[in-house]
């Protein structure tokens, strides 16, 4: 069991700084889980799936990494849709579309990680 969780880790990791350093160039700002508060909210949501999440007519995108800094990813719409037309340009391996993302947020709270 050992030897396939160190496996599975050694395969994410790279993947989820791939993905990150992706958002970064693309428009997003990262807010790290530096407090237990954060570091719940961080372990709640679906790790490396992009979330859409809306709050007062405000649309924000927030992607979790667990696995490389332990921080979740945000951005708006602009960013969104240069990480997508990268990922399609770098052939990243995008494989969650639009359709795919979760509309309702996947229980992300926007207050833990404010202020942006």
């Amino acid at each position: 069991l050992v030897v396939v969780l160190v496996g599975w880790l050694a395969v994410v990791r790279p993947e989820a700084k791939r993905e990150g350093d992706l958002l970064l160039a693309s428009g997003f700002e990262t807010r790290a889980a530096d407090t237990p508060e954060r570091i719940r909210h961080l372990e709640s949501l679906p790790p490396l799936r992009m979330v859409r999440h809306v709050e007062d007519g405000r649309v924000v995108f927030a992607m979790a990494d667990p696995y490389s800094c332990k921080c979740i990813y945000v951005g708006d719409p602009e960013a969104y849709a240069t990480y997508r037309q990268r990922a399609i340009h770098w052939e990243v391996g995008d494989e969650q579309t639009q359709e795919d993302m979760d509309e309702e947020g996947a229980g992300f709270d926007r207050g833990v990680w404010a202020p942006w």
